[in-house]
């Protein structure tokens, strides 16, 4: 072989050897990008969820004015963890909301009983629909 055959060889090998390796790096690139895209996907998917979950939550609590217990006090504590994954500051403000909810149905069968606490129930709606607000805010900004 002459020495030109050989440097055009070379050539050869290092075109190829060089096209694998760029070949590699795009796949390995590509599968980095659809892994985040997907990531970024079941996030916002998620994030829909509890969007939706928070809405019954409240729902629950407006149509029976806070008058009666939660249905389900360990779906509404679920439901209030997920929005701590999302929105932590929101998170606290479902806590309170749930407390406060819990408050004025336990203060409003003492109420019906006994006919006082008609100042304690007052002053506790006022603060429940602060709570109710916010929640109410932050659903519709994240819809």
């Amino acid at each position: 072989m002459s020495e030109e055959n050989i440097v055009k060889l070379a050539i050869l090998m290092i075109g190829g050897v060089g096209g694998s390796i760029l070949t590699i790096l795009t796949k390995i690139a590509d599968s980095k990008i659809k892994r985040h895209d997907d990531n970024i996907r079941r996030l916002a998917t998620h994030k829909q969820n509890v969007v939706r979950e928070v809405l019954k939550v409240v729902r629950e609590g407006k149509n029976c004015n806070y008058w009666d217990n939660p249905k389900d006090i360990i779906y509404n504590n679920n439901v209030s963890d997920d929005l701590k994954g999302v929105d932590s500051k929101m998170g606290i403000t479902m806590n309170n909301f749930l407390f406060l909810w819990i408050k004025i149905a336990v203060a409003h069968i003492v109420n019906n009983k006994t006919g006082k606490n008609k100042e304690y129930l007052n002053s506790q709606y006022s603060q429940i629909k602060i709570e109710q607000e916010k929640l109410i805010e932050w659903i519709n900004k994240n819809r």
